[in-house]
């Protein structure tokens, strides 16, 4: 998981993200709190992007793990 901070540049978590998979993570997730979404990568350059009532899932790296985006960035 990495939280974008405001400063952050798109090359640098491109990178990050390029690492952990490297590394053998099976799925990074990128928590923009700004836009309040969550990119969801598998692999470098395909991300899929969840928002608002959709469910982010931990699919087969955390069976059974789901939480609307929503409720992530509820105060």
């Amino acid at each position: 998981m990495e939280i974008l901070s405001p400063s952050e540049r798109a090359g640098t978590i491109r990178r990050k993200i390029a690492d952990y998979l490297a590394a053998g993570t099976r799925i990074v997730w990128v928590i923009d709190p700004e836009k309040q979404t969550i990119s969801v990568h598998r692999s470098v350059l395909s991300p899929r992007i969840v928002s608002g009532v959709q469910e982010l899932e931990g699919e087969d790296v955390l069976p059974g793990f789901s939480i609307t985006v929503k409720d992530l960035f509820s105060n």
